[in-house]
């Protein structure tokens, strides 16, 4: 589709794909309708002696998650738990609707990937701002140098310890805007990191199990093999079901230990403190 080549824009990085759109808003679907449904079968379900094998199954994978969470992070709010568990279901079921007929997974277009990277490095950024505060741009501004003046200022040498501590703060803004660069290079890697190991483990898979496919069509016999066999359902079943959840739950994680770099020291003070 070229929706802007009326505008002139006619290039093939203003195509839109419509099949990667629908499968996402599909998967978004069925996550929306998985999480609400989990939530209230939670709520109507609060006596533990009464819950269904169900609702077992949600509480025992929220405090899974919830356990998971505090042992990377040490302190856990309703931000971090909604979107850690947000992504990683989002996530799963689309990278496991493959397993649906005449549905494909959407994150093996480079497109949907990058946009699942962008979510995760911003709300990366977000959650660290806001647990750290002003701290916060210390990641992106380095200053090595100590401005505490009380460990280099004594009554004798006040006046040159005053200089010393202006040589300081110099060298430190000359340090931190000589580093800038290399820091946003280091933090804008994690999104491509984030996008590219989630699309390359996705397409990967896709192409394997289209060659296994396309082998197994090739001749009557082949055909025969492989229904009495099930090589198409143990590939389909490992690449769509068992490696999508994993590649959804590499891509939490990471995001997650990604918090806890940026903001792991404020957390743990907040949990002292409570």
């Amino acid at each position: 589709m070229h929706p802007f080549s009326l505008f002139g824009f006619d290039g093939s990085f203003w195509i839109i794909e419509p099949d990667p759109i629908l499968f996402t808003c599909l998967g978004s679907l069925f996550s929306i309708f998985f999480l609400r449904y989990g939530m209230s079968v939670l709520k109507t379900e609060q006596d533990k002696d009464e819950r269904s094998l169900i609702s077992n199954i949600f509480e025992s994978a929220g405090e899974s998650l919830y356990t998971l969470i505090q042992d990377t992070v040490a302190q856990v709010d309703q931000r971090l738990f909604s979107f850690i568990g947000s992504i990683f279901t989002l996530l799963a079921f689309c990278n496991c609707l493959v397993l649906l007929p005449f549905c494909e997974e959407p994150t093996k277009n480079i497109n949907v990937a990058f946009a699942f990277g962008i979510i995760a490095f911003f709300m990366i950024h977000f959650l660290s701002f806001c647990y750290t505060g002003i701290s916060y741009w210390e990641h992106w501004f380095v200053t090595p140098l100590s401005l505490k003046r009380d460990l280099f200022i004594t009554k004798n040498y006040e006046i040159f310890s005053f200089f010393e501590y202006c040589i300081r703060c110099i060298l430190n803004i000359i340090i931190a805007c000589t580093l800038f660069p290399f820091e946003c290079l280091t933090r804008f890697s994690l999104l491509i990191s984030l996008s590219f190991r989630l699309f390359g483990n996705i397409f990967g898979g896709a192409m394997v199990a289209s060659l296994v496919d396309e082998f197994l069509e090739s001749t009557l016999l082949y055909k025969v093999i492989g229904l009495c066999t099930g090589i198409p359902f143990l590939v389909m079943g490992f690449f769509g079901l068992f490696e999508g959840i994993i590649q959804a739950f590499v891509f939490a994680i990471v995001s997650l230990n990604n918090i806890g770099i940026l903001s792991g020291e404020a957390l743990t003070k907040e949990r002292k403190k409570d």
